[in-house]
């Protein structure tokens, strides 16, 4: 896995001059317009398999924030026969926000049939429609119609016409999305595959000069770039399918507030899953993982940041599995060099906690994927529990138990008993006693220090980006 694609990249840009663009709106607190942009799902391009999940992926995240719309650029599967684009409109299903589909390429190929599909299928392959709170309004184009020019090249292009002089008469602001960009690195660049023919590239310039133009969405490059053009965003973002650029798959969340625009990506990677065995009993906590039923637990081992995995002297191994009442962990972690205890460390609730020599973190979501409950624990029996990035974590004190053996001054084991009904109540959405086939969202992590502070984990490590955790699956039990 690429490290650089689990940043998340955070741009905020001002657009002082922007207002001298538009009339006069009213006076009264516009409220934020968030929209994802996604581009270039193009499922089965590379590997159908991962590319599909990091689709799904991405619309559970985007079931659970809010963007209040999503703008895809185009591209919706690789090859783009009926079967296929079925196969996309059922996933797309699953999607509970207003969408806005952009022709691409491979969605509209130069001939006849594609794109009578594609009407059938989505509807129009231009069009205007108004942006949640009314203050917006969004274009799509057909870029295909531009970079190979029909007899509806000029439909489409007294439409966008009529859409700029609608703007500067409403006051709207407007937000244009194609699939293929103006340009990638400036203007006046040659012509070629991912960029727009300088001729339409020089009339489209003209007409957004001076316009109520604010941004302008593409896909196409499947690289993430934005720049700004005479005060109008360019942005094309990342994607769930093959990212060129090696940065990573994602999407763009965009805020337009007035005269500012602030986005980031967020970062949607492949994530592992475990289904974890049934247990018939809780360990009797001595700290000593001898039972038999460790042998029945999942057994997973936390990695390091670059996804390789750590030479046994430093590795992390856990124990996990569940009853009927809690979630059931056992923990081995070993150290190349001797753990060095701090009475610096309160007992519980220490921030200074993670500053110590060893310490594993919880992350465990729920099922309704909104929340999270954050424990820690260290080879010393220092403890923290709470509730995501909570400011008072004294508010939240949940009864979990554990007991640790230290066998030598270079490892140690613990055993772990989380009650399900102390980290989520019934009115949470997510059920006190799981079930088969109930799913959570979570990661293991561990801050180590021996000599230079090391992080492993289980999914990608973004710790508290939720985004990134990986799925924990309950198996037959409390049926």
């Amino acid at each position: 896995m690429k490290k650089l694609l689990f940043a998340v990249a955070v741009l905020l840009i001002g657009i002082s001059a922007l207002a001298q663009n538009v009339p006069n709106q009213s006076e009264a607190p516009q409220k934020p317009l968030i929209l994802a942009q996604l581009t270039d799902p193009q499922i089965g391009f590379m590997d159908w398999d991962d590319e599909l999940e990091r689709f799904r992926q991405e619309i559970a995240i985007l079931n659970s924030g809010d963007c209040q719309a999503v703008v895809i650029c185009g591209d919706m599967m690789h090859y783009t026969s009926r079967k296929n684009m079925e196969f996309f409109q059922q996933e797309l299903s699953h999607l509970k926000r207003p969408v806005f589909l952009v022709p691409g390429n491979h969605d509209i190929a130069q001939v006849a049939q594609s794109r009578a599909q594609w009407l059938e299928m989505f509807g129009p392959s231009y069009y205007a429609a108004d942006l949640p709170g009314g203050n917006y309004r969004l274009v799509v184009l057909d870029s295909e119609l531009w970079q190979h020019p029909t007899d509806e090249t000029a439909q489409m292009d007294a439409m966008f016409l009529e859409e700029l002089a609608k703007a500067r008469e409403s006051g709207k602001r407007l937000v244009l999305a194609a699939h293929a960009p103006v340009f990638v690195e400036s203007p006046d660049e040659p012509e070629r595959y991912y960029n727009l023919p300088m001729e339409r590239r020089k009339w489209l310039l003209e007409q957004l000069d001076g316009s109520p133009v604010i941004a302008y969405l593409s896909g196409h490059t499947h690289t993430s770039f934005a720049f700004m053009w005479k005060n109008i965003l360019f942005s094309s973002g990342d994607n769930t399918s093959v990212a060129f650029d090696r940065l990573g798959h994602g999407f763009r969340r965009i805020v337009f507030d007035g005269d500012w625009i602030r986005f980031r990506t967020i970062p949607v990677e492949k994530v592992p899953t475990v289904t974890l065995p049934f247990l018939a009993s809780e360990p009797r906590l001595d700290g000593i993982l001898d039972e038999d039923l460790w042998n029945e637990a999942a057994e997973i081992v936390l990695m390091r940041s670059d996804s390789t995995l750590p030479p046994d002297n430093d590795r992390a191994v856990l124990h996990i599995g569940w009853t009927q009442d809690a979630l059931v962990i056992g923990a081995v972690c070993r150290s190349p060099k001797p753990l060095q205890a701090s009475s610096a460390i309160g007992a519980h609730d220490d921030l200074q906690i993670f500053k110590g020599d060893d310490v594993l973190e919880f992350f465990l979501g729920n099922k309704g994927w909104t929340a999270y409950r954050h424990l820690a624990l260290d080879f010393d029996g220092h403890i923290w529990d709470a509730p995501q990035k909570a400011e008072r974590v004294a508010d939240w004190n949940p009864d979990w138990k554990f007991a640790i053996s230290r066998p030598d001054d270079f490892s140690w084991t613990a055993e772990i008993i989380i009650p399900f009904k102390e980290l989520w109540e019934e009115t949470s959405g997510n059920s006190v006693k799981p079930r088969k086939d109930f799913e959570w969202r979570v990661n293991f992590c561990r801050e180590h220090r021996h000599g230079n502070p090391t992080q492993q984990s289980w999914s990608p490590p973004g710790f508290h980006n939720m985004n990134l955790f990986g799925r924990l699956v309950f198996s037959a039990g409390n049926e």
